[in-house]
């Protein structure tokens, strides 16, 4: 157990564990919203209008988060209990801050991307990199647990890592280009008339 999972998990189940789970519907409950808005812009504009960059933006933050907050990262196997082992998901690494920071960055992304192409991809550009250093870091982590095994247990690594860090590295390509592809859709900035030069009879 990760030094800081352990109280995490008893302040959960605590009388003040609502505060979270209330944090958290909020952001499900806004994510939701904007989704729904985007969705009838799409259909509005239509279809063509998603690009490949969105696409794989989504794609990328959806295995992000879910890589990040249930897929198992490291096991750990009791040779003398095989009963006692279990395994971490990504939230339950250190450093915890950068661990809650990639999640609060992702949940801010999933609300916030039907406000502006310009904005989500910026936003998940910078998430996809802090998502992508928090994997790297954690791999590192466990790949040293992984190599000072003992006798009384084994440590493993699991696919929750590599989904964290394949995850992050579609997000990033998408983010990039969708934002190339929103700065080219930029509509020319209008003339003003007193310098339009009439035409010449």
């Amino acid at each position: 157990m990760r030094p800081w999972w352990g109280p995490f998990l008893n302040w959960l189940n605590s009388p003040q564990g609502w505060i979270f789970y209330a944090l958290l519907s909020a952001f499900i409950v806004s994510i939701l919203s904007n989704l729904v808005a985007y969705a009838r812009r799409l259909r509005e504009h239509g279809v063509e209008r998603m690009g490949l960059g969105r696409l794989l933006a989504i794609m990328g933050g959806v295995v992000t988060l879910i890589a990040l907050t249930i897929l198992p990262w490291e096991s750990y196997t009791s040779l003398s209990c095989p009963d006692c082992g279990g395994f971490w998901p990504g939230l339950a690494f250190e450093p915890s801050l950068l661990a809650i920071a990639v999640l609060v960055v992702g949940l801010l992304w999933f609300t916030f991307f039907g406000l502006g192409k310009k904005l989500a991809a910026t936003l998940g550009f910078g998430w996809g990199g802090l998502a992508l250093l928090f994997a790297v870091l954690a791999l590192v982590h466990v790949s040293v647990d992984v190599a000072t095994s003992n006798p009384s247990g084994v440590y493993y690594i699991e696919y929750g890592v590599y989904a964290a860090i394949a995850g992050p590295i579609f997000l990033i390509v998408g983010s990039v280009l969708a934002y190339v592809r929103a700065k080219e859709t930029v509509p020319p900035k209008p003339v003003p008339s007193d310098l339009v030069v009439p035409p010449i009879p």
